[in-house]
């Protein structure tokens, strides 16, 4: 049947459709990729079966396209052999203008932010952004393409409108932090935000990103540059500037409900794009104004278990020590660990007091929890 061509006459696009993109390669589970072209022909000659021409058309209609072309236009009449002859004029295109990038809710026109990107259709040679508009003001691109352009274009030519990743008026802190997406690749805070300045995030995700990226890339305010000092008086004696100070509010990076000092000062604290820092040397920084309100609001919880921000924590409850301190305790997605050493983490503050609690139950067994029997 498949190979002599008994089925009824198959139009793989549907009843008047052809397929727009010969070349391109589509494929079903379990075959090999095959030409839509090809697989036109095939059903034009009845290779394919009843049953599934009735499915094709929305299986291939993305990469296919299945749109109704448009009509080619009627030939001119032949001239009458006494006229005389003069050249044809150029065939010029019969398609309406195509704006790429589509409209928006509104029916506005939508422009492209990066005329530079090249965009790769199946089957077809790479072109930028910008010489595929300028098929599309030209008429070469047909209604039934059109249709489709603005869904693959979209993201790459940067055609939705510019987007603020942290929301009005802000920009991101820490531009050389990185942010994952599930399903994407890690990406610069920076080179985010400037994708949403050109368009190339779309309107419905730019929506939800301030909330999503404000604890890596820091999207609170940014506290204002200090005024400057106004220019002296020509007839003021001129006198040795004073040394600039900063403007900030005194910060204390444990956090505000901290009445204890760090338990860990030389502890090393790792900033996304910062060198690297000792809890004490940060917390210098910080009572010395050099931090802005909006970071020191975000350090606590950044830096509580290295510097040991935390009340002390008796692992095994008050008024016990562990027996066994080189007994090694696992908890889920943490590198084992010596009793005794955890013991010390709470002594200095590195556990915070919700795990605290629960720690006594979860290592008796391991390190050993009971009182000890007092010393003769």
């Amino acid at each position: 049947n498949r190979v002599c061509g008994c089925n009824e006459p198959c139009s793989v696009c549907g009843d008047g459709k052809e397929v727009d993109f010969p070349d391109a390669m589509v494929q079903f589970p379990g075959q090999p990729p095959i030409r839509c072209g090809t697989l036109q022909a095939n059903g034009f000659i009845g290779s394919i079966p009843e049953g599934q021409c009735e499915r094709l058309p929305n299986v291939i209609n993305r990469v296919c396209g299945c749109d109704p072309r448009t009509p080619d236009p009627t030939p001119n009449p032949t001239r009458p052999p006494t006229a005389n002859p003069t050249p044809n004029p150029t065939p010029a295109p019969t398609n309406p203008s195509c704006n790429i990038c589509g409209e928006d809710m509104s029916g506005n026109d939508l422009s492209i932010g990066v005329p530079d990107a090249i965009i790769e259709f199946p089957g077809q040679p790479a072109i930028t952004c910008e010489d595929l508009q300028a098929q599309g003001d030209t008429g070469f691109i047909t209604n039934g393409q059109c249709d489709r352009l603005p869904g693959l274009v979209n993201r790459v030519c940067g055609c939705n409108p510019p987007c603020s990743v942290c929301g009005d008026g802000k920009e991101v802190d820490f531009p050389d932090a990185i942010v994952e997406f599930p399903g994407q690749p890690p990406i610069r805070c920076e080179a985010l935000q400037e994708n949403g300045f050109v368009g190339r995030i779309p309107e419905g995700q730019c929506d939800r990103l301030p909330n999503l990226v404000n604890r890596v890339c820091g999207c609170d305010p940014r506290t204002p540059d200090p005024t400057p000092n106004p220019t002296r008086s020509p007839n003021t004696p001129p006198g040795p500037d004073p040394t600039p100070s900063p403007n900030n509010p005194s910060c204390n990076i444990c956090g505000k409900d901290m009445s204890e000092s760090m338990g860990n000062p030389d502890g090393i604290v790792q900033l996304p794009g910062q060198p690297a820092i000792t809890c004490r040397e940060l917390e210098e920084e910080g009572f010395s104004g050099f931090i802005p309100s909006d970071q020191c609001e975000r350090l606590p919880g950044l830096v509580n278990r290295v510097c040991g921000c935390n009340e002390p924590c008796s692992v095994c409850g008050d008024g016990k020590e562990v027996d066994f301190p080189n007994a090694m305790v696992r908890f889920p997605g943490q590198p084992p660990i010596r009793c005794g050493t955890l013991q010390a983490n709470g002594f200095i503050g590195s556990i915070p007091e919700g795990q605290c609690e629960r720690l006594p139950n979860v290592i008796n067994r391991v390190c050993g929890c009971d009182p000890r029997t007092p010393d003769p």
